[in-house]
């Protein structure tokens, strides 16, 4: 199994992936696998072009 960064816990896996999603409540911190960019994600394209604006 793959580890998660200290404080975090793992709060999802599935049979491809052994973290899908973790999260650090104390901290407000939450991660997931996910890819907005695939040709199956509706409106995946400006899901991930807001997510990087976000980032700058």
């Amino acid at each position: 199994m793959n580890a998660v960064p200290d404080g975090f816990a793992r709060t999802a896996t599935s049979d491809v992936c052994d973290v899908e999603a973790m999260s650090d409540p104390e901290r407000e911190r939450y991660g997931v696998q996910w890819h907005p960019e695939v040709a199956h994600t509706e409106a995946g394209d400006v899901v991930f072009e807001n997510f990087l604006a976000r980032c700058e």
